[in-house]
């Protein structure tokens, strides 16, 4: 994995559309999916503003993910599983 050296890069690598990642146990992973960025753990799924992003993990270390593909639900997917109407 390459290491992100600074937040404003990490944040430029979701821009271009990268899966970013931190490098711990339990790692966290990142990716920016309509404005907001898109945090998901075994533990928690959540989305984020940037500035909510950048107080709760500015101050982590970052890496490039490897293999983003087999961390996340496609989004497409997951739009239109949330945009069926249940009766």
């Amino acid at each position: 994995m390459e290491r992100i050296n600074s937040y404003s890069e990490a944040l430029r690598c979701l821009k271009e559309g990268f899966t970013i990642c931190t490098a711990e146990e339990m790692p966290v992973y990142f990716t920016l999916h309509e404005n907001r960025i898109r945090v998901h753990s075994e533990q928690y799924t959540l989305r984020l503003s940037q500035q909510e992003w950048k107080d709760l993990y500015g101050d982590r270390v970052f890496y490039l993910c490897d293999d983003p593909d087999d961390q996340f639900i496609d989004p497409e997917k997951d739009k239109e599983y949330y945009s069926w109407r249940h009766k």
